[in-house]
């Protein structure tokens, strides 16, 4: 029987790395967006990828609160349940939680590259998600109202941010 270890730095780093290099290579095939003006923490969100092929990425801000803008190739209405079966797993025992209602009830404007969009809303309390194809926004303490959004033209900076943060964990552990 073998039990799992914890990973020295060097094998942590080249994993992260490794990750990091994949994300970086595949970036370029989706409109990535952040919040007009964000001066606060930001790493890259939750990447995912379906036979090999680029199926959604996200880029995250703040800690808490925090705010995550998913762009997906996909229906925007998976990545929805997704989101919100997170939530409800993270208050709720996996007993408890229910199918989330896909219909929306409510809905937010909010402006994309300086254009208005109409995006569906599920407000949660704090939590909330949002979503008018091909983005969804998924948020923990953000007020919904008067989000701005605008293309990232560099993801190097997530990139960095997202590596020092795991490297600092890791050290902390």
């Amino acid at each position: 029987m073998r039990f799992a270890g914890r990973l020295d730095r060097a094998t942590f780093t080249a994993t992260v790395d490794r990750r990091l290099t994949t994300i970086r290579q595949a970036a370029g095939e989706l409109a990535l967006y952040e919040p007009v003006g964000w001066s606060g923490p930001r790493r890259i969100g939750s990447w995912s990828w379906t036979n090999d092929r680029l199926t959604a990425g996200a880029l995250r801000f703040g800690e808490d609160p925090w705010l995550e803008v998913i762009t997906t190739t996909g229906p925007v209405a998976e990545v929805v349940i997704e989101q919100r079966m997170a939530a409800a797993l993270e208050t709720r025992g996996p007993r408890e939680v229910d199918i989330p209602v896909l219909d929306p009830p409510g809905e937010l404007i909010a402006e994309v590259d300086a254009e208005t969009r109409r995006f569906d809303l599920w407000p949660d309390g704090p939590r909330w998600q949002a979503a008018s194809p091909p983005i969804v926004i998924s948020a923990d303490g953000f007020a919904p109202a008067g989000i701005r959004l605008v293309r990232v033209a560099e993801i190097e900076p997530y990139l960095a941010a997202t590596r020092a943060t795991l490297l600092a964990q890791y050290d902390a552990a």
